[in-house]
C-alpha cells in the first residue's frame, strides 16, 4: 500500500475479497494484524508505503477497497488484482 497523494492519509484499512465469489481470503490475517496493532494504519504520509503479505489459493483475483481519511474527509478506492498460481505448485 502506498500514499500516491499529497495529504496525510489517517485511519488506513483495507479488506481484500474474492472476485469469484468464495470465501474471505484473508479473515484470519485480518484478525491478527487487528490484534497486534497494524490495522487500521494510524498514519500514511505522502509517498510512504506498507507491505502486507497475503497468501491466496485458488482464486483468479481479488478486490480490494481501501479506506481512509485525508484533509478532504472519508475515502475510499478499489482495486481489482489478479492472481496466478506459484511455479512449483
Amino acid at each position: 500500500m502506498v500514499n500516491r497523494g499529497p495529504a496525510r492519509a489517517r485511519h488506513v484499512t483495507f479488506n481484500l475479497e474474492s472476485i469469484d465469489g468464495g470465501d474471505a481470503p484473508w479473515m484470519p490475517l485480518r484478525a491478527k494484524l487487528l490484534k497486534e496493532g497494524s490495522l487500521p494504519v494510524r498514519s500514511l504520509a505522502p509517498g510512504h508505503e506498507r507491505h502486507y503479505s497475503v497468501t491466496l489459493k485458488n482464486y483468479s483475483g481479488i478486490r480490494v477497497t481501501v479506506r481512509w481519511k485525508d484533509d478532504t474527509g472519508p475515502r475510499e478506492q478499489e482495486f481489482e488484482l489478479q492472481t496466478r498460481p506459484m511455479l512449483g505448485s
